[in-house]
């Protein structure tokens, strides 16, 4: 069954439910937590006011039955988002796939968002006043997109939207967002330097990905379409994936540009997605806390515990024997 609501109905149904008691809201600390609306689902959303301006919200739910969001279009923060479980459907963005991030905002074209049932959604958002995210970032304007710095230097009402791989650099410094371990003003001061580490590595992405546009030869639809399906092998095989070799032979490009075009479409090399993917997995297995570290490190193809416990490390900043109790 499917419920289909508009965005403004989705948010008076928090609000009636907090007028009934139906949820409880909490707040300290420029933190406000509440429950998701039992109507619709099991959950709860946390949102944490920075001094800067900037609004960290996390979300972490699961609908009960298929929910589909009617949105107009409006004037919005840019934001920056990380999908770390599940997947939400869009039609002015795509998917919005666990395992990546996205820069977007600014003008929020009329859409429609699909959020599946019985899916865990964890995914965490920095609403960026533009002014503030302007001011984080002088010195970079020459080096943005075309569309950005159109945005950024003349408050032009464009949407934009960039997607990319969430790499191990980022996964360490949001595990270190939900795991703050102080109170306060430290806090505060603590998450500001998390989050604007984060603001500079999704920027120093786009660059990236813009230079690397700029300076290659641009990819045939069935390129892309080639490098797409070499992701969705990958994805299918996570535990015991194909060499680069037999993987550009199945989907029929020679290992050059494979290499070359999976790093264009999405941002890292093949096996910096494979990893980064395996390491996620490994986090979602953990989660659930229903199996140990050695059946998980098997669960995603490590022969030894010791090298899965080392790769978990260098990726989230903890040992997955530690993250599991934790969970």
């Amino acid at each position: 069954m499917t419920i289909t609501l508009s965005l403004t109905d989705y948010q008076e149904l928090f609000e009636e439910a907090e007028q009934s008691d139906e949820i409880t809201c909490q707040s300290k600390d420029c933190e406000t937590i509440w429950q998701y609306p039992q109507k619709l689902g099991q959950g709860h959303n946390r949102v944490i006011q920075l001094s800067t301006g900037i609004e960290i919200l996390i979300q972490d739910y699961t609908c009960y039955k298929h929910l589909v969001l009617t949105k107009d279009t409006c004037k919005v923060p840019l934001e920056i988002g990380f999908q770390l479980s599940g997947a939400r459907q869009t039609t002015s963005y795509g998917c919005l796939g666990a395992g990546h991030s996205f820069l977007f905002g600014n003008l929020e074209p009329k859409a429609i968002v699909e959020l599946p049932a019985s899916q865990q959604l964890f995914h965490i958002t920095f609403a960026i006043p533009l002014q503030t995210f302007i001011t984080l970032i002088p010195e970079s304007f020459k080096s943005m997109p075309l569309e950005l710095k159109r945005i950024l230097e003349k408050n032009e009402n464009l949407p934009y939207f960039h997607s990319g791989v969430t790499a191990a650099s980022m996964q360490l410094a949001l595990h270190q967002i939900l795991h703050c371990p102080y109170q306060g003003a430290i806090k505060q001061m603590y998450l500001e330097s998390k989050v604007h580490e984060l603001i500079a590595l999704k920027l120093a992405q786009i660059i990236e990905t813009a230079e690397a546009l700029a300076s290659q030869a641009k990819l045939s639809p069935e390129d892309i379409e080639r490098i797409h399906h070499a992701r969705e092998i990958l994805i299918r095989n996570f535990s015991s994936p194909p060499s680069l070799i037999a993987l550009a032979r199945q989907v029929g490009l020679n290992d050059y540009k494979l290499k070359r075009g999976f790093r264009q479409v999405f941002g890292t090399t093949v096996f910096g997605y494979l990893h980064a993917y395996r390491m996620e997995q490994a986090r979602q297995l953990l989660a659930r806390g229903d199996m140990s570290v050695t059946g998980v490190a098997a669960a995603v193809g490590y022969v030894t515990r010791g090298h899965f416990a080392a790769a978990f490390r260098k990726q989230f900043g903890i040992n997955p024997s530690a993250y599991l109790i934790e969970h």
